[in-house]
């Protein structure tokens, strides 16, 4: 083991990659061996496992900038396998020895196949090998993913900080990740990448983190740790904070959800409308996703509204925009469900907050201003399988409040029961005349 540095040294500028830049990376030094008895301190059991092989692109350490170089399994019997990006396998044997550094020692790692080394470095701790002394490649322990290709699936935002992202960021494009485990990149530019993901997981000081990483097939893959903030995912691109990949929020309110009279009010100028409001006409939704405002005056202006959503601090806030005739804005905010109120604008000076004589009609579950079968199915729906179905489920196609106000047609009062699906049933086919059904 004299020549052990020298052959780190070497074995350091062995493998080139692309950056995939990494988030969560530790600062770790190699692990010194006790002078009494410094070959028993690290055996072949203590690595024994799978490890993800990562070489950095040159520019930066490989925990600034890492790119998937493939696995390696190290065998209680001392033996390794080692699965590069190509699939190509290599195996040999592991040796643990040890080296000195300036009158220190320290526990190393050599894989060789056959007479020749392969690679080697020191042992850091149980979740990492540094491999070379340059700090350009590492194994880093592997884990059992807590995500699927499904659950990253879907469009992100590509962007790249201003030195950090607390002083802005560009856009580096968009990403699509497809089911299938394909993702396409297209730049700022308009030029379209494609190639694979891999999704991973690495076990640094103590704790399991999840790795995505996208290979073009050439020397430019990239990669990070997924995070979340508040409400949105995040892939991190760098422990610098320097780019990022942000998931692209999906719309959870549709139009029957906003359906119905609402009174629009504004500030008098002194403080904020929750504070002192006066009003400033009507707005009137309907289930075709058009409405009507009527101001003070009984001018009356048409338009159709658009369903969208606002990201503040990492939170996502479904947003109402009203676009009139001529197809500017007229007016939109946030829409704030436990309230029922759609603030307008960033001040506190104008919202819309349900009309007190909202009409009621018995039976409109769905809210689309008519009675028929699909009230009924909404009904079995939201009763057998609330948690996606009811007023507080997941589906965009849920009840709504006034919805479930509205589904109450049997024996009004009981809540919603499957009597009330049956009581639209009988209605369409004449077997009662009207709704409410009277019992």
């Amino acid at each position: 083991m004299k020549k052990f540095s020298a052959y780190l040294l070497a074995l350091g500028m062995m493998f080139s990659a692309v950056p995939m830049n990494t988030a969560y990376a530790a600062e770790t030094t190699a692990v010194a061996a006790s002078a009494e008895d410094p070959a028993s301190q690290i055996g072949i059991n203590d690595i024994a496992g799978k490890w993800n092989y990562q070489v950095s692109s040159g520019n930066y350490a490989v925990e600034e900038g890492a790119k998937d170089n493939g696995t390696v399994e190290i065998k209680a019997d001392g033996t390794y396998s080692y699965t590069d990006t190509n699939g190509k396998v290599t195996t040999g044997t592991v040796k643990i020895g040890i080296d000195e550094v300036g009158g220190t020692k320290f526990t190393t790692v050599l894989f060789s196949s056959g007479t020749e080394v392969s690679f080697a470095g020191y042992y850091r701790s149980a979740y990492e090998i540094s491999i070379g002394n340059g700090g350009m490649a590492r194994l880093v322990r592997e884990a059992e993913p807590s995500v699927k290709i499904n659950d990253i699936v879907g469009k992100w935002w590509y962007e790249i900080a201003n030195v950090t992202f607390e002083n802005g960021a560009k856009s580096n494009g968009t990403i699509e990740i497809k089911a299938d485990g394909t993702y396409s990149h297209t730049d700022a530019n308009g030029k379209v990448t494609t190639g694979t993901v891999k999704i991973g997981a690495e076990v640094i000081e103590g704790t399991k983190i999840d790795t995505v990483f996208f290979n073009d097939g050439t020397k430019d893959g990239f990669g990070g740790y997924l995070r979340k903030l508040n409400d949105v995912k995040m892939i991190s691109i760098g422990n610098g904070d320097t780019a990022r990949l942000i998931r692209q929020p999906e719309v959870t309110i549709g139009v029957k959800d906003v359906v119905g009279k609402w009174d629009y009010q504004v500030s008098d100028g002194t403080t904020t409308v929750d504070k002192l409001a006066k009003p400033n006409g009507t707005i009137e939704i309907k289930a075709d996703g058009t409405y009507s405002y009527t101001d003070l005056n009984g001018k009356v202006t048409t338009g159709t509204i658009k369903l969208d959503y606002e990201m503040i601090e990492y939170s996502v806030f479904d947003t109402v925009s009203f676009i009139d005739s001529t197809g500017k804005r007229f007016t939109g905010g946030i829409y704030r469900k436990e309230s029922q109120e759609i603030s307008l604008g960033n001040g506190g000076q104008g919202r819309l907050v349900r009309s007190a004589d909202t009409t009621i009609l018995s039976g409109d579950a769905n809210c689309d201003n008519s009675v028929d079968l699909s009230d009924a199915v909404l009904i079995m729906q939201s009763i057998s399988n609330p948690s996606k179905y009811g007023v507080k489920g997941t589906d965009k196609n849920k009840i709504t409040e006034q919805g479930n106000i509205n589904a109450d047609c049997s024996s009004t009062g009981d809540g919603v029961t499957n009597a009330d699906a049956l009581a639209i049933q009988k209605y369409k086919l004449a077997i009662i005349t009207s709704l409410p059904e009277k019992k």
